[in-house]
C-alpha cells in the first residue's frame, strides 16, 4: 500500500497537482534580440518558452482564454492578438489609434482600455468595447489623466487610476462597467498605479509610492484599510492575483534587474520566478 501511495504521489508531482494555486504558467515580456517578445513559463517544469518572434515590440500580454489568444500592444500603442494555435498576429480596434492598458473581462465578453483625447492635451479617458465588435464606448469624460482600467472577476466593476480632483498624485477609483457610480477609494497625495481586484472583489492591490518607494500594497474596500505587501528599496509593480486568490504575481527589482516574482496573498513567501541578465516586464497569469 505504501508503494502505491508513493507511486500516486510521484504522478501527481509530475502532473503539477501539488501546486496550491490555480494557474500553472505565466506570461511576460522579455527583451529578446532587439525586441520585446512574449514568453511563457511553466511553473511546474520551470521551462521558459518564447511565443512570439516578429520584429515588433510587444507589451502588456494578457491571455484571452475564450479564443485561445494573447492580446498585447506594440510600441505605438496599437492592439494586436496572437493566436496560440496558428501563431498569427492580427491588429484589432485599429480605428481607435493610440490605445493603452487593455484588459479583457474574465468572461471574455468585454475589453477596457485607456485612450488619449484628441481635443485636449494630456487628457485620457477609459473606454469599453464588446470583444465581438469593432466599436467602443467612452466611460469617463473628465479633464484628467485616467488609465490602468481593470475588470473585477465578476465583470461588474472597473478599477482605474485618475488625476481627477487630485491636486497632486494619482488616485484609485471604481465604477460600474457602464461608467456609472464612480467612487474614489484613495484620498492622499501619493501616486497609486496598476490596480487589480482580488477574485472576490473585496481587495484591490496596487503599486504606490505612499511610503516613499514604489511598493505593492492592498486596500480593503469595506474598511479602506491599507497594508504594504512588499517593503524594500527597489521598485515592486504590476501585481495581480491568481484566479483562486491564493497567490500574487508581480515584477520586482529585488535581484538587481526587473524579474517576475510571486508571493502569498498576504505578502509572505516571496519567490523569484525568472532570472538572468535580460530585462523582463509585464507579468501576467497564463493557464
Amino acid at each position: 500500500m505504501n508503494k502505491i501511495k508513493i507511486y500516486i504521489l510521484a504522478i501527481c508531482l509530475m502532473l503539477g497537482v501539488s501546486k496550491a494555486w490555480a494557474e500553472q504558467s505565466i506570461l511576460f515580456s522579455k527583451y529578446t534580440n532587439g525586441y520585446w517578445q512574449i514568453w511563457s513559463k511553466d511553473l511546474n517544469a520551470g521551462l521558459e518558452q518564447q511565443l512570439t518572434s516578429s520584429q515588433m515590440d510587444k507589451h502588456s500580454p494578457q491571455y484571452f482564454a475564450k479564443e485561445n489568444k494573447i492580446i498585447f500592444r506594440n510600441a505605438n500603442s496599437e492592439l494586436f492578438t496572437f493566436d496560440l494555435l496558428n501563431k498569427k498576429e492580427q491588429q484589432i480596434l485599429e480605428k481607435f489609434g493610440f490605445i493603452m492598458d487593455q484588459n479583457v473581462s474574465r468572461d471574455g465578453k468585454y475589453m477596457v482600455f485607456a485612450r488619449l483625447r484628441n481635443d485636449v492635451l494630456d487628457v485620457s479617458d477609459i473606454w469599453m468595447t464588446d470583444v465581438s465588435k469593432e466599436d467602443a464606448k467612452c466611460l469617463t469624460n473628465e479633464s484628467a489623466v485616467e488609465f490602468n482600467p481593470v475588470f473585477s472577476a465578476d465583470s461588474k466593476k472597473i478599477v482605474f487610476v485618475s488625476s481627477y480632483k487630485q491636486g497632486k498624485g494619482l488616485s484609485l477609483w471604481i465604477m460600474n462597467i457602464d461608467g456609472t457610480d464612480k467612487q474614489r477609494i484613495t484620498n492622499d497625495s501619493s501616486f497609486y498605479v496598476l490596480p487589480s481586484f482580488s477574485p472576490d472583489g473585496k481587495i484591490i492591490i496596487f503599486s504606490s509610492n505612499r511610503t516613499g518607494n514604489y511598493e505593492i500594497g492592498r486596500i480593503d474596500l469595506a474598511t479602506k484599510e491599507q497594508k504594504d505587501l512588499t517593503k524594500n528599496n527597489v521598485i515592486d509593480t504590476n501585481a495581480s492575483f491568481s484566479s483562486d486568490g491564493k497567490k500574487i504575481l508581480f515584477a520586482s527589482m529585488q535581484s538587481g534587474t526587473m524579474q517576475v516574482w510571486m508571493m502569498d496573498q498576504d505578502g509572505q513567501n516571496k519567490t523569484q520566478l525568472t532570472s538572468g541578465q535580460g530585462m523582463i516586464r509585464d507579468p501576467a497569469w497564463f493557464k
